[in-house]
């Protein structure tokens, strides 16, 4: 947020290149481009340190309400919003809940049990996942160390279990090794789309004689 909206182009690169990046389609990193060069962000006249008073803000805000009881669910807007890399922003958001103080288990509530109840009460009961019981859906991570010691083990599972089917760690990598394979190819295709259209476009310019403004 501070880092976008601050307008500093070396921040936003920086930004963008978050783990999880390799397998962000570059279709999405350039609707990231154009929002970070559009008015909205570059032509508010606010600096990082400004929104370093929102943030804090923000910061505050979320600790007062988990004090107050309010039920608290992770939910990281991405890809939609700038830096945001699918997933992998859920383990930042993690650490961002922890870093304002919650309770550990209280994190971890706000991305499983908290997320599961409000499924099932407004958009599909019966949904059956968030926790662990006779009769929910069989969602497991199977961790290298106790993820209530640590949030860093769940970034890298030994095995997922999704639905009651496992998946292991070295299958999810090759899945992931593919996307950015993939991730990778489109973004020379589209390179060399880019490329061939431009020079097209010279010399249909050329073809038809169009001539420039700056052109007597």
């Amino acid at each position: 947020y501070r880092l976008v909206y601050g307008g500093n182009q070396g921040q936003f690169d920086q930004l963008s290149q978050r783990d999880g990046q390799q397998y962000t389609a570059q279709s999405i990193k350039a609707e990231w481009q154009r929002f970070f060069d559009s008015d909205t962000v570059q032509g508010n006249g606010q600096t990082i340190g400004g929104y370093d008073n929102v943030y804090r803000f923000f910061e505050r805000m979320t600790r007062d309400f988990h004090e107050a009881g309010v039920p608290m669910l992770v939910g990281t807007d991405g890809p939609g919003f700038p830096g945001v890399m699918s997933g992998f922003a859920v383990h930042v958001e993690l650490d961002l809940l922890r870093g304002i103080g919650m309770p550990v288990e209280a994190v971890y509530a706000a991305a499983t049990r908290n997320a599961g109840r409000f499924v099932d009460e407004t958009l599909a009961p019966a949904a059956g996942f968030g926790s662990i019981e006779v009769g929910r859906r069989a969602d497991l991570n199977l961790l290298s160390g106790n993820p209530l010691e640590s949030l860093e083990v769940l970034r890298q599972p030994l095995a997922v279990m999704a639905r009651g089917r496992l998946w292991s760690r070295s299958y999810l990598q090759e899945q992931l090794d593919l996307l950015a394979q993939r991730v990778d190819q489109q973004s020379k295709i589209d390179d060399l789309w880019l490329s061939d259209a431009a020079a097209g476009s010279h010399h249909c310019v050329e073809h038809l004689g169009v001539r420039g403004p700056d052109q007597d």
